[in-house]
């Protein structure tokens, strides 16, 4: 009898809560509207996901309930128990889409509970049912108890799963007529299309082996047990649980333990399997540090949960933050419960990577540490004040109606706050500080909501007229804080402003500018604005967008540019005067100029992203740019007459002296553009050096491997697609990005012999050190198109997803023009085309008569010496196939299905490349987006 059945439904495991248990399982049987898997003896059903399930960074579209207490994916796995520790044989993601192929009809990808011979043939069964938004109960209780037993995961909210549930199961071989032991288990797997969660719940576990396991045929008992855990079937992922295969007095044990205590609930056991390195809850004595968020504003304030690691009832935690390696502040931390503690620091006066390091034993050792990124506040949406109505002119003067809100949840319970309004200080007694200037409310309820009047204050005059308001707990100094946005605190400037302000911002804008011109000159420092938008645009390595006014995000206002389409702002700083160029754009991609209207572009004294070392006056992460900068526009533009006075000493950067950058491009499968606009199809397999510049030291380097071809005779195409960049510089960090069939993009940073994998959930800009990564286009958290931009050569790369392959397009600065030492793929930018076919040993081949043989020979000369690539498994051998033999023309017309070359006109005219790619990958990857990078040139 044919015991499978295929039902296409939404995946993901989770449940639901109306049956109560020892473990508390999910609520599941037929009048829960569950599906019963067979009662046939090893069978199993089919379910088809909508959307990718994620395991173990791979996209899975198909999954087998087996009877068997497992969950595999592909194909079903109808062996009745596995005698050998996880890992074991199985499939292979053969052509790195990140889709796991199959090998043979019994491949080996597993989630068990409890893999063990279970027979349902006469009695117990097995149950499953999807599960969507329309079972918000279940949903939220998901997201409770992963955020739970999960410190770091406080922002999963799955939007699907499933449940599976096997109940009274006995197991095959059961002879006798006296015993009837059974075991009722469940399997819940939630996710939110990119992070996913497996939760394993007990009820009873009253047998561990059929007989063929040597369990006895009247209590199924047996020294080697079940087995449990999970087996990506590559040979080397995979993770046992703490008990798989163990005797019966183990196993049985099973539902009275639990890896997560925090959520006071036996027989339950979470895990996280996205990820190539499984997570599981709970803490361990040695584990390392894992933080949340790992990301937070110049504010502070903010709780940083450290999870990983056990607190016993006698620590007393420290953490102190050190930002290269100087020590920054020290703050106590708290503990929650054995599993958890969290620290909140203090405003920070920089931007950037700091360390966190955290010491159990109050200071006198620093065990543990992690990786904290301060956001500059032009970066962060919200730090948990909302001004109502922020532009109304009503915050520009006293005595009028105003109102702040915050979410009450942050505080707690029975919790009164305080609110006060802060003035920046430029030159404290210690340097940068904040300083309490008004009690706007003193010990009120915690009611999320604040009306107030301003009132002038006689400690906000001309020189700290800017700010923030603040609200923490009453009487407790350490605990969270919310910050509102930075704003012109005109509602409570002094008496003087009040009475008459346009008279005396007027006579503020003149001392300002008899003060501005004492001090040094900095416009001729200034980089030179793009003249138009796309300039703009390509050049990466010099001008990223401003978060203030971009065309990129929709929620940006333009406030200080008003009419501008687009602005950018200079990456680095000037080197004498730590000034910065913010260049904008009308609708027609036209530079706007500060003579021509006061919103127009401005050279800055301070840059708003600030200037190493930070901490001191001028070089202030945004706060030292609204002092110097903002602060002062509001005198002369907003609240005075007097604009021509601002504007002729931030006057724009004029781009007559601007020289553009050069890009080169590299799509399709794959074709290149150099510097010098030769253009090349280069279909090698394996790992290779696009740029290689030796005074920076910077490298690009690209990974192909071949193209898939679905309607082909084979798998696979006889071409390569590029899979993986990877970039860096002696003294910046390596960046690698490869395309993920989870994230779409995925960044692995690699620093002193270590790596990590960043994770740009919820953030759009993240420094290191010497790089920038900057997020252009993304989807709930996964990353279509990035630009990752290192400081020192100014060389900028943007990479974008499209579908199978990268397309990369490459910018080098006017500094690395005639520079004889750039060399790779991409040649160099000299003005001669002849040379850009450069072997590494330095031979040159023409251009104009060169052979598709020749390009092949030339592109493997460039093979890797120094790969900077991670591997996860592997290394640089495992990608170079030198003896590959691409296609090397496109093929004859008439040999192609008649559906194929209509497409072909369809798409691609007369490009050359295009009749290329789609007559041999059979795919329409040029019509989606490989033309992007090209339009740029």
């Amino acid at each position: 009898m044919d015991t499978h059945w295929a039902s296409s439904i939404f995946v993901l495991i989770i449940s639901a809560t109306s049956v109560q248990s020892a473990a508390n399982l999910y609520s599941y049987g037929t009048q829960e509207g569950d599906l019963i898997v067979t009662q046939q003896n090893d069978g199993y059903r089919q379910i088809n996901f909508t959307q990718g399930f994620p395991f173990y960074s791979y996209l899975f579209k198909t999954a087998y309930i087996n009877e068997n207490g497992l969950v595999s994916m592909l194909t079903p796995v109808n062996q009745a128990t596995w005698k050998e520790p996880f890992p074991i044989d199985g499939t292979k993601d053969n052509n790195g889409d990140g889709m796991v192929d199959k090998e043979g009809a019994d491949a080996r990808v597993i989630i068990a509970p409890f893999w063990a011979n279970v027979d349902v043939s006469e009695a117990g069964r097995v149950y499953f049912r999807q599960i969507n938004d329309t079972e918000e109960d279940v949903l939220k209780r998901a997201t409770e108890e992963v955020r739970t037993c999960f410190l770091p995961e406080g922002d999963f909210t799955p939007s699907f799963g499933i449940i599976i549930t096997w109940a009274d199961v006995s197991f095959f071989g059961h002879s006798s007529s006296t015993t009837n032991p059974r075991n009722t288990f469940q399997l819940v797997l939630a996710s939110d299309g990119r992070k996913s969660f497996a939760i394993f719940l007990y009820d009873k576990i009253e047998w561990n082996a059929g007989t063929e396991s040597q369990g006895s045929p009247e209590y199924g008992k047996s020294s080697r047990g079940a087995t449990v855990g999970f087996n990506v079937g590559d040979r080397y992922k995979s993770l046992s649980h703490t008990r798989s295969g163990n005797d019966y007095n183990s196993q049985s044990n099973l539902p009275d333990t639990s890896n997560c205590p925090s959520l006071e609930q036996q027989g339950v056991w979470f895990y996280r399997i996205d990820q190539t390195e499984m997570d599981q809850a709970g803490c361990e004595s040695n584990a390392d540090l894992a933080i949340f968020p790992s990301v937070g504003s110049m504010f502070g304030g903010e709780k940083i949960y450290l999870d990983g690691p056990c607190y016993d009832s006698n620590v007393e935690i420290l953490c102190r933050f050190k930002y290269n390696n100087n020590e920054l502040q020290e703050v106590s931390g708290e503990r929650i419960d054995n599993e958890k503690a969290y620290c909140i620091p203090e405003p920070f006066f920089l931007s950037g990577e700091l360390t966190i390091e955290v010491s159990t034993d109050g200071g006198a050792n620093y065990q543990l540490s992690a990786t904290y990124y301060v956001a500059n506040l032009d970066r962060i949406s919200s730090s948990g004040v909302t001004r109502a109505n922020p532009d109304s002119t009503n915050w520009d003067r006293s005595d009028y109606d105003l109102s702040v809100s915050w979410d009450p949840s942050e505080f707690g319970d029975n919790v009164n706050i305080s609110i006060s309004a802060l003035v920046y200080q430029e030159s404290g007694s210690d340097g940068p500080e904040w300083e309490e200037v008004y009690d706007i409310a003193v010990d009120m309820e915690n009611s999320g909501v604040h009306n107030f009047e301003g009132v002038a204050v006689s400690q906000v005059y001309e020189e700290n007229a800017f700010g923030a308001i603040r609200i923490r707990e009453t009487d407790n100094d350490e605990g969270r804080t919310l910050w509102s946005d930075v704003h012109m605190l005109g509602y409570l400037l002094n008496d003087e402003y009040q009475d008459n302000p346009p008279s005396w911002s007027r006579r503020m804008c003149d001392e300002w500018a008899e003060a501005d011109d004492k001090l040094p000159s900095f416009v001729e420092n200034l980089f030179t604005c793009p003249c138009t938008l796309q300039q703009a645009i390509v050049d990466t390595g010099r001008f990223q967008p401003d978060a203030e006014c971009s065309m990129f995000d929709d929620g940006s206002k333009c406030l200080y540019h008003t009419g501008a389409k687009h602005c950018v702002i200079s990456v680095a700083a000037t080197i004498k005067t730590n000034s910065g160029s913010e260049c904008c754009y009308n609708q027609n991609g036209d530079l706007m100029y500060a003579g021509d209207t006061r919103f127009g572009s401005t050279g800055d004294r301070s840059h708003v992203w600030g200037a190493e070392p930070y901490q001191e006056p001028g070089m202030v992460p945004s706060l030292s740019h609204w002092y110097h900068d903002v602060r002062t526009w509001y005198y002369c533009c907003v609240w005075g007459d007097d604009c021509n006075s601002y504007l002729e000493r931030r006057p724009t950067p004029d781009c007559k002296e601007y020289i553009p950058p050069k890009t080169s491009a590299t799509f399709g499968d794959p074709h290149f553009v150099t510097f010098d606009g030769v253009e090349y199809t280069f279909n090698g397999k394996g790992e290779y050096t696009m740029i290689q510049e030796s005074d920076s030291g910077y490298e690009l380097q690209v990974r192909t491997e071949q193209a898939e071809c679905s309607s082909c005779n084979s798998t696979d195409a006889n071409a390569t697609v590029v899979t993986a960049i990877a970039m860096g510089e002696p003294n910046s960090d390596t960046i690698h990005v490869e395309l993920n069939s989870i994230t779409v993009l995925k960044f692995i940073r690699k620093v002193s012999g270590s790596t990590e994998v960043v994770d740009f959930y919820g953030q759009e800009w993240l420094d290191f050190t010497g790089v920038s990564i900057i997020v252009m286009a993304s989807d709930k958290g996964n990353v279509h198109q990035a630009t990752i931009t290192y400081w020192d050569s100014g060389i900028g790369v943007n990479v974008t997803a499209n579908g199978q392959t990268l397309s990369v397009a490459t910018t080098l600065p006017p500094s690395l023009k005639d520079n004889t030492d750039v060399k790779g793929l991409l040649g160099s930018w000299d003005g001669n085309s002849d040379n850009d076919l450069k072997k590494k040993d330095g031979t040159k081949l023409n251009p104009d008569t060169v052979t598709a043989q020749q390009i092949l020979d030339f592109g493997i000369s460039w093979e890797l010496e120094n790969s900077l690539f991670y591997y996860e498994i592997g290394n640089h051998d495992m990608y170079q196939d030198n003896d590959f033999v691409p296609v090397f023309d496109t093929p004859d017309r008439s040999t192609l299905p008649d559906d194929l070359v209509e497409e072909m006109d369809r798409i691609c005219g007369t490009s050359k490349q295009c009749l290329y790619d789609v007559s041999i990958t059979r795919t329409q990857l040029w019509e989606n987006t490989l033309k992007r990078p090209w339009k740029h040139i």
